[in-house]
């Protein structure tokens, strides 16, 4: 009996959970949708002058559209139950279900879809004098293709939820963020797109006059910040247009736009019989940005690509044209300075012959490949193109690998049937690479495929074997998305790299598709160079990346740890990927950089060009920590004030541990004169016990400190903000721990959204179940919010509790101007941070974040890691006010007995602009009305008017002639037409949940029964009661006795019949109303009612 209880329970609670978790995952997907919606109304401001330069919006024709629907309904499913182990199993089941009904459903409509439409197009082109569109009539047969491909695969679901809907998710966000390949950033700004270098000039001439900074993009093919914008007022420059390509056969050189892509420049090199020298793996990028960053290709003879350009055309930092040769000191600032040097708007490429060339291959050990190299390859004066293909098989990562050389058989040009690529690739690799994502088990098999199709001998050209096909591996999901990694090592270095690489990469588990080795030449450069004293050999990476936020911190780390070998051992690692170098691996690796930043000035005097690159490594600033081998411990201890100031914060804020046996547990560790900071921690973590309450008592004393702080700071901040209301909040760095607190004493409306590391379990602990937010944000390193997170203005208050002194320096300026976006004009940011006012105060800041990380069982690797920039209020409330805050009077509130002085400050986003000041006024939930009501007002006044309108009619009318059903009729009439201009800027459930439509439903619903009833009644009455019959009706009889001439008082008093010897008159009134006014004027005559209709008395 008592098992079948706890099972019935057991499987009660499950069953509570996985609803919740359901009901979860819709509000989420319904919270997302509003974001998009938000995000596709806010438009960034727009001078006149850059007005010209906007691109029109086109739909999309390669997507299916019933099918896309709900693949990115489960992509979105999914990516959200990844985030949390609770909702997890539930929305893979709900994701399963749907891609096992309704996909192939969706599929089957699409086809026939399609099918219908290309049959129409078909027999427009066949048996019509009008032409049909061929290329429309192959679009709807791919789509077709694609349908049944997708039908015929989707029992694959059960699986993997998306193995076949992976293939048709569209992201929408795409229309209204820029997200550069690797999905990892994303921001909002102003995008223009020029069509000729003129344009180009007089935009950045406008935007040096109005204070904007641009950014360029090309095919948006980065990982990095390059080609991001820092702020949404800021410029990118798009060269979609700029993408003529010009052969001059005879000295082999072509002229080619920045937005012009590899692919269009082979075409038309390929026209006569040339191949460009040096480009990147894969044709997809654009000769702007292989410009930026000057790559390195395949021909190990060539160099980089800086070495085959003639001369650049770019505007300069004072928004004029020019034309840089390789003498010219800029042109070696230009190429490969990741834009921040000037617009580059064409280049003069040196061009080959597009010769013959013979294909082999050699398996071997990795560990023999130097020497294979170094033997074979580096002279051979036959081989024109050379790299090494690594083995990915996760059971012999890097182990062996397969050296790839393309010989040349003869000097003469040819013209070459370059392979087509379909603009979503080819799809037996599309769904290769497909299965592997979902499958890495497979890894195994896709090398053992590639082994295959690598090995042997094959007859080719340059231009065949430079297009190398790789638009397979677009997709939109937001589950994860392919990402590179590109390192350099000298050669005496190589082995050694190889082998730790590998380690690293079987050690995280990272799903490698692709992994090669080339050779680069040296190349010295007044810019950033990856090859600056000697030759190098790159080692390039090509991997799945989950796009989870504890995955892209996973990745974080061993990146971080591969570059710090790599600062060991003279190599360094490539600019353009995602930046996840620290500042100080970046300065270790490039060295120059300071130079560069001096250049940078020199050439850019206005700051025009900027991108997220430059600001976080080489214009941002840095604060280090302490040094590792002083010690702070030591310093504090030993200082009677300092332990005083400990003793406090253990006593008051940080109860989880016994003050008096801790504090003489570190004095014992500190007898040994030789530890350090680190050493402390090390010993306090083995130790920790002696310093500890017994366990029961710790967790009674950690929930007693978490119900304090909530109390405290729930009232503080009440003092802070005062009692009104507050239309979104924004909780930074808590697991929202102040939400239900400040929802009962702050008067807090609208979305909570909480910013933090991550979600965990013990986070209901702290927030309180079911979780108080509508929306969880991944701190992610404080990069900047992303505009897909929270959109701009949305909010009203925002508070970091945990302070601004964890966030790198190069960081921080741009994470509080994303506060500061988010924001509504007027709207707070609270902060609480410590006003480290001394040295000492600082030293011991140091200790007490030391001692609470020991004692939450934070790892030592973490503690070392963690930046840590205490400033004093003074020094954060002057970054504030530069980024657009300013100071609220009320003086810093500071918990009773925190000698941290961890204090509560309120400061305001200003109103700079006329705009902004209207904007702040239109803020105020008290002066905006909802637009809602205002298109529903119509019907609410029709009823009123309606109710009035029958109070007259019946003045002079009997009720059974109102035009019931004629007035219903109306009213719906003019609910309907409201609702539809509603419908126009509101969602469906907006208009209806609205209290404005509740009202008037109500109303009009009760007069639409009232009128009905009125009418059924009223109809047999009016046709008993005609004109005449009813004339009587109309009028009544009253005898009276006057002598005065009653027709001059009252026209309408007819004197049917009179005695004149006694004065009596029989007269007729007309009834309702009239009759009222008519005795109102008879009142004030010398006259006497004898009867009325017959009857002495009336009521």
């Amino acid at each position: 009996m008592r098992k079948k209880k706890f099972f019935l329970t057991l499987g009660a609670a499950l069953v509570f959970i996985f609803l919740v978790s359901g009901v979860e995952t819709i509000r989420e997907e319904l919270g997302d949708q509003k974001l998009e919606k938000k995000l596709s109304l806010d438009k960034p401001r727009l001078e006149k002058s850059f007005e010209p330069f906007l691109k029109e919006e086109n739909e999309r024709d390669d997507i299916c559209s019933c099918t896309e629907k709900v693949a990115t309904l489960i992509d979105h499913i999914l990516y959200r139950g990844s985030k949390n182990f609770i909702r997890r199993p539930v929305s893979k089941t709900i994701a399963k279900t749907m891609s096992l009904t309704a996909l192939p459903i969706c599929l089957l409509c699409d086809t026939a879809q399609y099918t219908a439409k290309g049959s129409f197009e078909g027999a427009l082109i066949l048996f019509t004098e009008e032409k049909g569109d061929k290329n429309r009539f192959e679009k709807h047969f791919s789509k077709v293709k694609r349908c049944l491909l997708g039908f015929a695969a989707f029992p694959t679901g059960i699986i993997s939820a998306d193995m076949v809907s992976q293939h048709f998710v569209v992201n929408h966000s795409g229309k209204k963020l820029v997200e550069p390949y690797g999905k990892l950033y994303s921001t909002k700004c102003l995008e223009l797109y020029p069509r000729t270098h003129k344009d180009v000039a007089m935009i950045l001439n406008e935007a040096k006059q109005s204070g904007k900074k641009a950014t360029f993009a090309g095919a948006l093919m980065s990982q990095g910040k390059q080609a991001l914008p820092m702020d949404e007022e800021d410029l990118l420059i798009h060269f979609d247009a700029l993408n003529q390509v010009t052969i001059d056969p005879a000295s082999r050189i072509a002229r080619v736009g920045a937005g012009a892509l590899w692919s269009d420049v082979q075409a038309a090199a390929n026209e006569h019989g040339l191949a460009v020298k040096v480009m990147q793996a894969s044709n997809v990028f654009s000769i702007g940005g292989s410009l930026s960053i000057n790559c390195h290709g395949w021909d190990h003879k060539a160099g980089t690509l800086k070495e085959t350009v003639h001369s650049l055309l770019i505007v300069n930092g004072e928004g004029e044209i020019q034309r840089l040769f390789p003498e010219d000191e800029l042109f070696d600032l230009v190429i490969g300075g990741l834009g921040g040097f000037g617009a580059i708007l064409e280049a003069e490429l040196a061009l080959t012959q597009n010769i013959k060339m013979s294909y082999e291959s050699v398996e071997m050990p990795a560990q023999e490949y130097l020497s294979y190299f170094q033997n074979q390859v580096m002279n051979n004066e036959k081989l024109g193109m050379h790299y090494f293909r690594l083995c990915f098989d996760p059971k012999q990562m890097f182990e062996t690998g397969i050296a790839l050389n393309y010989f040349e058989e003869s000097s003469e040009g040819v013209i070459s049937a370059i392979p087509f690529e379909p603009a979503r690739g080819n799809t037996t690799e599309r769904v290769e690479l497909g299965i592997i994502r979902r499958l890495p088990k497979a890894l195994p098999i896709a090398w053992q495929m590639e082994r295959s199709g690598s090995l042997g001998t094959k007859k080719t050209d340059r231009n065949e074997a430079m297009t190398f096909h790789l638009r397979c591996i677009f997709n939109e999901s937001t589950i994860d998305a392919e990402w590179l990694q590109e390192y350099f090592v000298p050669a005496h270095q190589l082995n050694d790299f190889i082998s730790f690489l590998g380690d690293v990469l079987k050690k995280n588990d990272v799903p490698v598709y692709n992994a090669s080795i080339r050779y680069v030449k040296q190349n010295e450069s007044l810019g950033f160079s990856y090859a600056p004293h000697e030759d190098m050999f790159a080692i390039v990476l090509f991997f799945n990346q989950s796009l989870l936020p504890e995955e892209i911190q996973k990745s974080r780390l061993w990146i971080q740890s591969v570059i710090d070998y790599l600062i060991v051992h003279e190599g360094t690692y490539y600019l353009p990927y995602q930046n996840f170098a620290t500042l100080e691996q970046f300065h270790s690796c490039y060295p120059e950089w300071e130079k560069i930043a001096e250049k940078k000035r020199q050439y850019d005097p206005h700051h025009l060009f900027t991108n997220g690159f430059y600001e976080e490594y080489v214009l941002g600033k840095n604060t280090l920590i302490a040094d590792s081998n002083r010690s702070n411990f030591r310093s504090t201890f030993s200082d009677p004030l300092q332990r005083k100031w400990v003793e406090e914060f253990l006593n008051h804020v940080f109860m989880q541990l016994d003050q008096k046996k801790f504090m003489a547990l570190v004095d014992d560790i500190l007898t040994d004169s030789s530890v350090n900071d680190e050493d402390v921690y090390r010993i306090l973590q083995q130790r920790l016990s002696e310093g500890s309450f017994s366990f029961l008592k710790k967790n009674k004393q950690a929930l007693k400190s978490l119900s304090t702080l909530k109390e405290d700071l729930s009232d503080q901040m009440l003092k802070l903000m005062g009692k009104k209301t507050l239309r979104g909040y924004v909780e930074i760095g808590y697991p929202g721990r102040l939400c239900r607190p400040l929802k009962k004493k702050l008067d807090l409306k609208g979305p909570i959204y909480v910013i933090n590391e991550g979600e965990q379990l013990a986070d209901y602990v702290e927030s309180g179940f079911p979780r108080p937010y509508n929306r969880f944000v991944y701190l992610n390193e404080y990069e900047p919010i992303l505009h897909q997170d929270i959109p701009t203005e949305s909010v009203d208050l925002v508070a970091m509790y945990i302070g601004l002194h964890h966030i790198p320096e190069n960081k921080l300026e741009s994470f509080v101007r994303s506060i500061h976006r988010i924001l509504r004009p007027g709207g707070s940011f609270v902060l609480m941070d410590h006003d480290a006012l001394s040295s000492k105060h600082k030293e011991m800041l140091f200790v007490i974040h030391s001692i609470f990380n020991v004692g939450t069982n934070v790892p030592l690797d973490e503690e070392l890691r963690e930046f840590r920039n205490f400033q004093s209020l003074a020094n954060w409330e002057s970054l504030l006010e530069k980024c657009g805050f300013a100071r609220d009077s009320h003086p810093p509130l500071i918990r009773q007995g925190d000698a941290t002085l961890n204090s509560l400050i309120r400061f305001t986003k200003k109103a700079t602009t006329e705009e902004e000041f209207c904007a702040q006024i239109h803020a105020d939930p008290e002066y905006v009305r909802d637009p809602i009501r205002t298109y529903l007002t119509a019907p609410e006044w029709h009823n009123v008017r309606l109710t009035q309108g029958y109070c007259k009619f019946i003045e002079d009318i009997p009720f059974y002639q109102f035009p019931w059903f004629t007035e219903i009729k109306n009213m719906w009439s003019v609910f309907g037409k409201s609702w539809k201009v509603a419908r126009r800027h509101a969602s469906f459930s907006e208009v209806l949940f609205s209290d404005c439509t509740l009202m008037n439903l109500f109303i009009t619903i009760f007069n639409t029964v009232e009128y009905a009833i009125k009418g059924a009644i009223s109809y047999p009455l009016s046709l008993i009661y005609t004109n005449e019959s009813i004339e009587d009706a109309r009028n009544i009889h009253l005898l009276v006795r006057t002598n005065t001439n009653l027709t001059e008082i009252d026209p309408r008093i007819r004197i049917e019949k009179e005695c004149p010897e006694s004065h009596l008159k029989h007269i007729i009134l007309p009834r309702y109303m009239e009759m009222f006014h008519i005795l109102l004027k008879l009142s004030n005559e010398d006259l006497t009612y004898v009867d009325i209709a017959g009857q002495k008395k009336i009521q």
